[in-house]
């Protein structure tokens, strides 16, 4: 079959001026309130352990997103004649020096509390060895006491990001060999294949390690990257209406409002129905959104990774110094939003900005 011509001017077709960054910042916000609110157990505004949904949207968000985007800069690597390594490089100094900044801190920080005297070599190696490699999920038996008695829980999207990484230059590859509705048919496919075999297998919580494993993956998520990658590539096509994305949100709390916490499993099912009508909004804000919004994150800079990264170490920080009894929810939460926001700022003005400097190309150039 012909190659796809229509798609080969994509990666250049997302416009340069528009509201991503501040929707990737919102997303890693809203799963810091989420995170304080379930870990520590407090309320805030109305919002509490048990009706948190009201902030459950951050991740589904985050992988919408780079499904776009992602998705974007390798076609743009394609069509410009660049070599997979320049992307893999771009992916690399996007994650490498936010994370690794994040394993020191956080090695300081258990080592300030005490954790690393009981630790064993072997441990701390390993530890550190699962985030030089982009699978920070190790938990060693010395930190079953550091505040929730995980090192950092929300990690376990950075596998599900990089293996999203190491497949994404076979989608264009198959694009160019085929055509963008048949590869895209596949995506989905396997998207809701993969999502329906982890709801009912691997979303049990007795499941085998290999299920684990498989839930580390790109797999059980590739529905929302899907969703990312065909508003990124229809974009122009799709009428972006202000009173339609407000249905959009009224839809997308109806449904997980009245869907999630019947069970883990449903939850998988339920978030992927509500990330319909959330890329659309989200889209819509991104598109057409008050131009504000990007103004502010082009003064700050790109605080969503980082603001993602450390906000679970400061949660447990928390629970290990008796915060959460002597504060408010409210006061907990901007507490650790400061935290994390102030951190975040050093990490990309000192660390991150700098690295990505060294970028052969952006999708922003």
């Amino acid at each position: 079959m012909a190659a796809d011509t229509s798609a080969a001017k994509f990666s250049q077709g997302l416009p340069r001026d528009n509201n991503f960054d501040f929707l990737r910042l919102l997303a890693a916000l809203t799963v810091v309130v989420h995170h304080v609110v379930f870990y520590v157990d407090v309320q805030f505004l109305w919002v509490t352990r048990e009706n948190n949904w009201w902030f459950s949207g951050g991740v589904p968000l985050f992988f919408i997103l780079s499904g776009m985007l992602i998705y974007a800069s390798a076609e743009k690597a394609s069509d410009t004649g660049r070599r997979w390594r320049e992307f893999y490089f771009n992916r690399f100094l996007r994650i490498a020096p936010a994370l690794y900044i994040c394993l020191a801190g956080t090695l300081l920080i258990l080592a300030a509390a005490g954790f690393l005297a009981a630790a064993s070599p072997r441990e701390v190696l390993a530890l550190v060895g699962s985030y030089l490699f982009f699978v920070p999920v190790y938990n060693p038996d010395f930190v079953g006491a550091f505040g929730g008695g995980i090192v950092n829980s929300s990690l376990w999207t950075i596998p599900v990001e990089v293996s999203f990484y190491v497949v994404v230059p076979l989608l264009v590859k198959m694009r160019a060999k085929t055509n963008w509705r048949s590869m895209i048919a596949i995506v989905l496919v396997v998207g809701i294949g993969s999502l329906l075999l982890y709801a009912a297998v691997g979303g049990n919580g007795a499941a085998s390690r290999l299920w684990l494993l498989f839930g580390l993956s790109f797999a059980p998520y590739l529905f929302y990257f899907a969703l990312g990658m065909i508003i990124g590539h229809t974009w122009r096509s799709i009428p972006w209406r202000g009173d339609v994305a407000l249905i959009a949100v009224v839809l997308y709390f109806a449904i997980t409002i009245n869907g999630l916490g019947i069970s883990s499993q449903a939850d998988l099912l339920v978030n992927a129905a509500a990330a319909i009508p959330l890329a659309y909004s989200a889209t819509w804000l991104g598109l057409k959104g008050p131009r504000v919004l990007r103004r502010f994150t082009s003064r700050v800079g790109d605080l969503s990774f980082s603001s993602y990264l450390w906000h679970q170490v400061f949660i447990n920080v928390v629970l290990l110094t008796g915060f959460a009894r002597l504060l408010s929810g409210e006061a907990l939460v901007a507490m650790v939003l400061a935290a994390t926001v102030a951190v975040a700022l050093l990490s990309w003005w000192f660390a991150e900005k700098p690295a990505l400097r060294l970028k052969r190309y952006s999708l922003r150039s």
